[in-house]
């Protein structure tokens, strides 16, 4: 197999899938709090921040989400032309 094929392991479909709590789980409250908790700390940590400061992370944030989707799907990301 070459190094651009990528490795079938047959993992389940629902592996990628986002984990969800059951209704009834003890630990969804506590969960639920903490994320509450991070939404909140991550608004008031983004109101701190200059506009300038906000738009060019998000540039960043933008082109690394880009590159390490890219990567996932097994694209060449080195040597292409507009690349940072």
């Amino acid at each position: 197999m070459d190094s651009e094929t990528p490795d079938d392991r047959h993992e389940p479909l629902s592996a990628l899938e986002p984990v969800r709590l059951a209704e009834g789980s003890p630990h969804r409250p506590a969960l639920t709090d903490l994320a509450l908790e991070l939404a909140q700390r991550s608004a008031g940590f983004r109101r701190s921040l200059p506009a300038t400061l906000t738009r060019s992370l998000a540039d960043l944030v933008r082109s690394m989400n880009c590159y390490y989707s890219n990567l996932i799907e097994g694209h060449n990301t080195h040597g292409s032309a507009g690349t940072r």
